[in-house]
């Protein structure tokens, strides 16, 4: 820990330095006899604290405490005077000092409060800064889950327990012909709901309320859009843990022959999991697909590389190691460097990802976002489609 001692008596500067190294060996003392000197050495070294006296000349403490939250913001700052000095102490605190300590008194004591002060004084200072970086790094991810939100080919909104929508992304722009500053906390659920349907929609909201079980999570009704044009929607509900919160993602079903095409894609998509002859009939691929035992494969041999993707994404880059990691506390998977390496290497060769070679690991990044996202979109609706007809075959 790096200290700047500033006072003009030298007396007390190599007494200072003598004793706070000696008893406290983390801490590296520097003195110096002035501010202007004090400011040279906080303009060249990444100084943790500093302890400064007040009646000093041309620059007394209050001068020198100015400039250093000036240039350097919330650096801890410690004024060390001697008697007399209360008023200044309540001007220095008002200011921005961190710290008042009166000199005088037993030596052993007064170092002893002076070290505990350095100690707090760098430790809040640590705590502050960890707290920003964290709310940084939160508002950052919130932003990028913002945008994949934004930009999925899928219509999906979030509704709250009041029935508010609280957020939509712009695929629901485009199916409702409202635009998201007069749909965001303006509009109720049930705006978009056909007259039929509302009360129906709506048991289910109170009932989801209660307990989300009582209520299914997907339904089918009528949409409304701006202009009173009426589309047979499949809504899925999913409930946001620690929130009153659910994200609905809505499929079109106005359609059955196009949806029945739909579903057909997806089957040839996921006819790969298949390692004997195609299945029979759709609904019994989706319910194998989705037997819970079934999760790592479908993840493996069917979606590794787009969550993979995801969560090179999500993260602004990532190496192996770290993506082992998430898919383990993500979706529970143990995955071998075997399986994860030769699919990151495969979408390397793909151009999709580039690498940056560290000392022990690569480090992969998005080469093309746009292209990831609409690949991701893609993966989506394939997904969602399976989901959606599972649940149609089981909607409780």
């Amino acid at each position: 820990m790096l200290i700047l001692f500033v006072d003009d008596d030298h007396g007390l500067l190599d007494q200072a330095r003598y004793v706070l190294e000696d008893k406290w060996p983390d801490f590296e003392v520097i003195t110096v006899d002035s501010g202007d000197d004090a400011l040279d050495v906080l303009s060249k070294k990444k100084v943790d604290v500093v302890i400064s006296d007040y009646m000093m000349s041309p620059m007394d403490g209050l001068e020198l405490l100015e400039r250093v939250r000036d240039r350097y913001g919330d650096m801890p700052f410690i004024l060390f005077t001697g008697k007399g000095r209360e008023e200044v102490a309540m001007e220095a605190l008002n200011m921005g000092a961190d710290r008042y300590l009166r000199k005088g008194g037993d030596p052993t004591t007064q170092y002893e409060m002076l070290a505990q002060a350095i100690q707090q004084e760098v430790d809040h200072r640590k705590e502050r800064e960890h707290k920003s970086n964290m709310l940084s790094r939160l508002e950052h991810m919130e932003g990028r889950y913002r945008s994949m939100f934004d930009n999925l080919d899928v219509p999906m909104v979030c509704i709250d327990e009041d029935m508010n929508l609280s957020m939509v992304n712009k695929s629901f722009e485009r199916l409702s012909s409202y635009d998201k500053g007069s749909v965001e906390d303006k509009k109720r659920w049930l705006h978009f709901v056909s007259d039929d349907d509302k009360k129906q929609v709506e048991k289910y909201h109170k009932l989801r309320g209660i307990e989300t079980s009582l209520a299914p999570s997907i339904y089918t009704f009528y949409f409304v859009d701006k202009y009173n044009k009426e589309t047979f929607m499949c809504a899925t509900f999913q409930s946001i843990p620690n929130g009153s919160t659910c994200l609905v993602s809505l499929l079109d079903f106005d359609s059955f022959d196009s949806m029945l095409k739909e579903l057909k894609k997806i089957e040839e998509t996921m006819i790969g999991l298949s390692s004997g002859d195609p299945p029979e009939t759709i609904p019994s691929f989706v319910k194998e697909i989705f037997k819970k035992e079934n999760l790592n494969k479908v993840i493996r041999e069917w979606m590794l590389d787009e969550v993979l993707l995801m969560l090179i994404l999500l993260n602004n880059g990532a190496n192996g190691k770290e993506l082992m990691s998430e898919l383990n506390t993500y979706f529970g998977m143990e995955l071998s460097s075997s399986i994860v390496y030769p699919a990151l290497h495969r979408l390397e060769e793909g151009g999709i990802l580039s690498v940056r070679e560290g000392i022990k690991t690569k480090e992969y990044s998005i080469k093309d976002e746009s292209l990831v996202r609409k690949r991701l979109n893609l993966k989506i609706k394939e997904l969602f489609g399976c989901y959606a007809l599972l649940k149609l075959l089981n909607p409780y």
